[in-house]
């Protein structure tokens, strides 16, 4: 499995971080865990045939 977190940087600025791992918990706190202090999350992708 595999998310895609979009983020929006408190500048203002966008950038997405990917994590993988063997369930759709495990593979957004992967994803999740990359994101810098104060940005927000603006969608979620997944791709469950990756990871």
């Amino acid at each position: 499995m595999e998310v895609t977190l979009t983020i929006a940087n408190p500048d203002g600025t966008q950038e997405a971080f990917t994590g993988t791992g063997p369930d759709y918990d495990t593979a957004k706190a992967a994803a999740a865990g990359q994101v810098p202090d104060g940005a927000k999350a603006l969608s979620i992708r997944t791709n469950p045939y990756a990871g």
